[in-house]
């Protein structure tokens, strides 16, 4: 009876160690699942950061770009004025010269690249105007009375209080 309870004993003892093994051998795995789920996370959380990263680039990128457009349209616009200004600056040169042809064109071309600057436009009235009285004073002087009426008429239709227009056509009466 003592072998067969020795027996009893060592097959509890192996089966109690069987047991031990394999718990041991479970908690080996969930320990390797966990370890592996946390590598997971954090593999997950890395390529998150690394799209995130990306992101932040891409719009710095975009603004980047559209500061450099933003600043590239603010040059142009510069240049335009410039130009602009340069067309009336040689407008008005030409007026001071009495070159009323030089006048008008400059005086255009400034318009056509801004349409509403006052400078260019009131120019481009005055050497009109002084192209007509010139015109007007030219038939007047060759004796065609009505010619240098129409001239003086339509210099004061551009501006109708233009004194040198005004007395031109005075001296036609």
């Amino acid at each position: 009876e003592k072998a067969r309870a020795a027996e009893a004993a060592r097959q509890a003892a192996a089966e109690e160690a069987r047991q031990a093994a394999a718990e041991k051998e479970r908690q080996e795995a969930a320990e390797r699942a966990r370890i592996e789920a946390e590598a997971r996370a954090l593999k997950a959380r890395e390529i998150e950061q690394a799209r995130q990263e990306e992101a932040r680039r891409a719009a710095d990128q975009a603004r980047e770009a559209e500061e450099a457009q933003r600043a590239a349209a603010v040059r142009a616009a510069a240049q335009a004025k410039a130009a602009v200004e340069a067309q009336v600056a040689a407008g008005n040169a030409a007026l001071g010269r009495g070159d009323f042809d030089a006048a008008v064109g400059a005086f255009n071309a400034a318009l056509q690249a801004d349409a509403q600057h006052a400078g260019a436009a009131a120019g481009l009235a005055e050497a009109r105007v002084q192209q007509l009285v010139g015109k007007g004073r030219g038939l007047l002087a060759n004796g065609d009375k009505a010619g240098a009426t129409h001239a003086f008429q339509e210099a004061l239709g551009i501006v109708p209080d233009h004194p040198a227009a005004k007395q031109a056509l005075s001296e036609v009466k």
